[in-house]
């Protein structure tokens, strides 16, 4: 293949490849057609599907959470799945077919193991290509401990990792293994069996729950509700209307005709019965309102410990709690709409050639309106339509005490993200600051931005008169003085601005070059870093030298990876090396790097 260069060396330096040892693989559609190609354009995966990626599960009930998850766990498998004709299937990048394309559901890799379902039957298979079991049940499950819950006609049973029925088709219904034994029904009533399919709860009971928490199930007969142990023992027979929490520091939340309660492991009531449980025990204390109408936490010894009159009592966790309070919040808002004739008109701004004379004017709230966006009301009328609408609600901010009930941080803020184990950002008088979890500032609610960098050590912060700078992670002092126009972290580098141009410094703020360029975009890695200067993008090295400048009729390029970069030239995309040569020719309409 004809090599061409797309880029010119501007220095008279060496210019030496640095190539990282992870490899490059791009999805990419050619005429409508997507497969897989490497960094010299290797076909991975024939360009014959209609799509292509690391993961195409787009299923609306699939969380951003889950989609990401099943992003991750699939490139760290090395695999990309691909679709034809409304059917799915796994590659490898090398190409190498894992799953056919058959599938219309999956189920995400577990323990490097996946259920599909191919015209209504469930089969599996494992992360290597093996068949575990090809689609024939009419339900099924995921592996769980080696095993997997499996249905025919009815009927359902397990199998192992080797497709073999473990225990067989003989449930109403059949759970997940966890901690070796699994929930079933038979008969119409449920029990708990092992892994050998030996029955240690015997299936006589109304109902269950789905998993053993800290050694203990609920059980129920008659109506009532006890408790069972690991060993299938009757713990608490059952006595109680409902289990509100199962078994945590000892202590489980049951509901009796008198109200709700703490049991121990024996069945002796902590406590008389109070009027709410907002939580487990943890690390000794549990969330309640008594009968008499006190919140707080008592001990276990079921005193009152800490009075906490707030909306909301969460459970301690690393000695702190969180717990809210409702606060009103009022929406306001309003347009001129010119209309012709008469309209159905919501607010949001909009202008017509006017018709007629008639104006309609209306004042008032929208009765349906939850208060969870900005609305700009509603009205009814012809000609010219002034919409005013007033919103009232209430939204609950969060805050933190400790295990004296002392507030560490005070729920009254604007906002204040969850606690994680290094603490917690706080927004106050719309000013931005970082909270320890003891309470105290590590960085005062002072700034305007502030942007958290693991990989720098760094709170890049913005100031009242909208100037940069850098704080310590650990400490919170002040590591790059405020005199930068922006801040933009990179990776192990950072990106300052002054003017409208842009330099390169050091995490300890030692300059590696002066701003002279327009824009920085991306991150650094493979020693290259995108940027643009003048009408051209570039790349530089972690000094801020230019190593490759992109001729005009590129306007995109992408970030290096185990030496290669895409790059966009007239709409079609190619990629690059280290060096700026051209390693694909721009004959893509789309590329997705997979890395």
């Amino acid at each position: 293949m004809k090599k061409w260069m797309y880029a010119v060396s501007i220095l008279t330096i060496a210019s030496t490849a640095v190539m990282a040892e992870a490899s490059f693989d791009a999805a990419v559609q050619q005429n409508n057609r997507w497969g897989v190609i490497d960094g010299t354009n290797k076909k991975m995966i024939p360009l014959i599907y209609d799509r292509a990626g690391l993961s195409l599960e787009n299923d609306k009930a699939v969380s951003r959470e889950a989609f990401q998850a099943d992003v991750q766990k699939n490139k760290e498998l090395g695999l990309v799945e691909v679709q034809s004709h409304g059917v799915r299937g796994f590659f490898t990048r090398e190409g190498k077919a894992i799953i056919p394309v058959s599938y219309d559901r999956r189920s995400s890799w577990n323990d490097h193991t996946l259920m599909i379902r191919v015209q209504g039957k469930y089969g599996y298979y494992k992360s290597d290509g093996t068949v575990i079991a090809v689609p024939q049940y009419d339900s099924a499950a995921v592996f769980s401990e080696g095993l997997a819950s499996v249905g025919k006609q009815g009927q359902y049973g397990y199998i192992d990792e080797q497709g073999t029925i473990s225990i067989p088709l003989q449930y109403g219904q059949a759970g997940s293994f966890q901690q070796g034994r699994a929930v079933v029904c038979k008969n119409g009533k449920w029990g708990v069996i092992d892994r050998q399919g030996k029955e240690c709860i015997p299936c006589v009971y109304e109902g269950i729950q789905s998993a053993y928490e800290n050694g203990y199930i609920g059980i129920q007969k008659k109506g009532l509700w006890g408790f069972a142990d690991i060993t299938g023992r009757i713990a608490i027979v059952p006595q109680y209307k409902k289990i509100i929490s199962n078994f945590h520091d000892g202590f489980a939340a049951a509901a009796t005709d008198k109200g709700l309660i703490f049991i121990n492991t024996h069945g002796q009531a902590l406590t008389e019965p109070v009027s709410d449980i907002y939580g487990q025990f943890n690390e000794g204390l549990a969330p309640v309102r008594l009968q008499n109408g006190t919140k707080g936490y008592i001990n276990t010894e079921g005193k009152i410990v800490i009075k906490a009159n707030y909306d909301t009592l969460g459970s301690f966790h690393n000695n702190l709690a969180e717990y809210g309070i409702k606060v009103r919040t009022v929406t306001t808002g309003g347009t001129i709409s010119i209309s012709v004739g008469g309209n159905d008109h919501y607010g949001y701004p909009s202008w017509q050639v006017p018709l007629y004379r008639n104006i309609g004017v209306y004042i008032g709230g929208d009765p349906y309106y939850d208060g969870s966006e900005p609305y700009f009301g509603y009205h009814n009328g012809g000609g010219m339509n002034v919409g005013i609408t007033t919103s009232m609600g209430r939204e609950e901010r969060r805050g933190y005490i400790d295990t004296t009930g002392k507030i560490i941080i005070e729920a009254q803020r604007d906002i204040v993200y969850p606690m994680t184990k290094e603490g917690t950002y706080v927004m106050d008088r719309n000013r931005w600051g970082y909270i320890r979890t003891d309470g105290s500032y590590l960085i005062p609610p002072v700034y305007k931005s502030l942007e958290r960098s693991a990989e720098a050590g760094l709170f890049l912060a913005e100031n009242e008169k909208n100037i940069w700078g850098a704080l310590s992670l650990t400490a919170g002092q002040l590591m790059i003085p405020f005199k930068y126009d922006g801040l933009q972290q990179l990776g192990t580098i950072l990106a300052y601005k002054e003017g409208k141009k842009w330099g390169l410094l050091q995490t300890d703020g030692t300059e590696l070059c002066r701003p002279v360029f327009d824009e920085v975009r991306g991150r650094l890695q493979d020693d290259r870093l995108l940027v643009r200067t003048g009408k051209n993008l570039a790349y530089v090295n972690d000094h801020g030298t230019v190593v490759i400048i992109l001729a005009s009729t590129i306007n995109k390029a992408g970030d290096f990876f185990g030496g290669y970069a895409p790059i966009q030239c007239k709409g079609k995309w190619g990629v690059i090396d280290v060096n700026g040569n051209s390693t694909v020719p721009p004959e893509y309409e789309e590329l997705d790097v997979l890395n």
